[in-house]
């Protein structure tokens, strides 16, 4: 639909699995395999990512999605579904959120980005400023070693955890 509105665009699907056969097939049947190609999954999508301009997420994982947290971070428009785990999304704040399941949700998501390139740009930039400020490593490590030590700390309050009798 977005082709037959006059969008130019070319569509990567990073992934593989036991529905990529399928996938492959529809793509060819509904002649678009000139404008997308299926890009098995990478030891860092920071490569896969610098040519791209929106990141689109379909499904939510359930747990953390680096993918995800890599894309905000170089700055990308993301469309997506909410995400309960991370909370990194927030509609019209630092992406576009789409129900997964609706296929008109999905085009209405991404319509919106592509006919208001400064506004996706705007979202991409507010996205990529949340990262720097909630995900900073050194702020990341820090909670991690506070979580190692919480968890020391009652392990000693504890005698029977102390003797190993747990």
């Amino acid at each position: 639909h977005l082709l037959l509105d006059g969008h130019e665009f070319f569509l990567g699907i990073l992934g593989c699995g036991r529905a990529e056969p399928a996938l492959r097939r529809r793509i060819r049947v509904l002649g678009l395999a000139s404008i997308i190609s299926i890009v098995p999954i990478v030891e860092t999508y920071r490569d896969v990512l610098g040519g791209v301009d929106i990141f689109i997420r379909l499904k939510a994982k359930g747990r953390h999605d680096p993918s995800l947290l890599e894309a905000m971070s170089m700055g990308l428009a993301v469309a997506g579904c909410k995400d309960p785990v991370s909370r990194l999304l927030e509609d019209g704040k630092t992406g576009v959120l789409f129900n997964p399941t609706d296929e008109l949700s999905i085009y209405n998501a991404l319509k919106k980005l592509l006919n208001r390139p400064s506004w996706a740009r705007q979202l991409a930039l507010a996205g990529q400023d949340y990262v720097r400020q909630n995900h900073q490593v050194s702020r990341m490590v820090e909670r991690l070693i506070q979580t190692y030590l919480t968890v020391q700390r009652r392990r000693l309050k504890d005698p029977e955890q102390r003797n190993g009798q747990t």
